[in-house]
C-alpha cells in the first residue's frame, strides 16, 4: 500500500515537472517566432523604403534627362 503511495506521489511530481517544462519551451516557440516575425516585418519596410527611394531617385533623373533635352 505504502509503496503503491510513493509510485503515485512520485507519478505525480513527474507530470508536473514535466508540464511546466513544457508550458517554457512551448513559451520560448511563441517568443522565437514573434522574434521571427518582427524580423520579417522589419525587412520588408526596409526592402519598401528602399525601393521607394530608388524610384524617386530613378524619377529625378529621368526629370534631369528632360531638362536637359
Amino acid at each position: 500500500m505504502t509503496g503503491m503511495i510513493v509510485n503515485l506521489m512520485g507519478v505525480l511530481i513527474v507530470n508536473i515537472i514535466s508540464g511546466i517544462w513544457m508550458n517554457v519551451c512551448h513559451t520560448n516557440l511563441i517568443i522565437s517566432t514573434r522574434k521571427q516575425i518582427h524580423a520579417y516585418q522589419n525587412a520588408r519596410n526596409v526592402l519598401i523604403l528602399t525601393e521607394e527611394k530608388y524610384r524617386e531617385k530613378k524619377q529625378k533623373d529621368l526629370d534631369l534627362g528632360m531638362i536637359l533635352l
